[in-house]
């Protein structure tokens, strides 16, 4: 894992369309593209982030599939990252990185069938990601082998990111404007 400090440089970032500028329509834009993946609909269980900072909101899709589907978040145990189930009565608290957390839920334990909606500060055409600089996705995700998908804003898909070996290339990435399937 990497820890990335430098941002990519101006030319290295897409422009938005002109048409959805706002983040509210890219969200609902990406939404809309979610609902309709045949990976998601066809798993059992979806581990997503609760979204922190300028991350895609991830609100609308836990409200959408609460009812329909297992939703796990993360929740940070020393150097490790878990999976936790929600549902409408799971009460939540920030962790030490001011992101909120599952209280008096149920691990994870079986993977099978499930598919992780990852975050990331950007991602670029190859898979690889960059995220708050801790590794805990990228060890997750080697460790499990689940498919994934990034959700990120036009402006954070750039051509390339620098990566090392310890970093987990995601499966897809959705944009508002883009669905780019790195690996089946």
């Amino acid at each position: 894992m990497t820890n990335y400090d430098q941002k990519p440089n101006q030319s290295q970032i897409s422009t938005y369309p002109p048409k959805h500028k706002k983040k509210s329509d890219q969200n609902n834009l990406i939404f809309q593209q979610i609902i309709n993946n045949p990976q998601i609909n066809q798993s059992d269980l979806i581990l997503i982030y609760l979204s922190f900072k300028d991350e895609i909101d991830t609100q609308p899709i836990i409200n959408h599939y609460l009812n329909s589907k297992k939703l796990a978040v993360p929740k940070i145990n020393g150097s490790e990252m878990e999976f936790y189930y929600i549902d409408k009565t799971t009460k939540f608290q920030k962790n030490k990185f001011g992101i909120l957390e599952p209280v008096n839920s149920q691990k994870v334990s079986n993977f099978q069938n499930s598919v992780c909606i990852a975050p990331g500060i950007c991602f670029d055409s190859q898979g690889n990601r960059i995220g708050y600089g801790h590794g805990f996705y990228d060890k997750f995700l080697n460790k499990n082998k689940i498919y994934s998908i990034g959700l990120c804003y036009y402006k954070c898909l750039v051509p390339l990111l620098p990566h090392d070996k310890f970093d987990h290339k995601i499966d897809q990435i959705i944009t508002p404007n883009k669905h780019l399937i790195i690996k089946n």
